[in-house]
């Protein structure tokens, strides 16, 4: 499969692997941020906390042409920030 064949749907999935769960979101917005997580958030609880993929994928067009490893390379870490929890 290439990489023009890839299909990305918008998408929330609950992982119930700790007591609380995580949620994996797949969003399509322009730009990830407290607003698009809180909304996408809302919509995980408007639908009753479920599993949800769209019905269609996301335009290839849409999809960022830089990867998550070179994107995430180029966020300049604080050393005092790193290993806090």
């Amino acid at each position: 499969m290439s990489c023009n064949d890839l299909k990305i749907f918008p998408n929330i999935s609950h992982l119930r692997a700790t007591m609380q769960g995580v949620l994996n979101i797949v969003i399509n917005v322009e730009k990830i941020n407290q607003v698009s997580m809180e909304e996408a958030i809302g919509r995980f609880r408007e639908i009753g906390e479920a599993n949800w993929s769209a019905a269609q994928p996301v335009l290839r067009s849409e999809l960022p042409m830089e990867s998550a490893n070179s994107a995430f390379s180029k966020i300049r870490w604080e050393p005092n920030e790193l290993g806090k929890g």
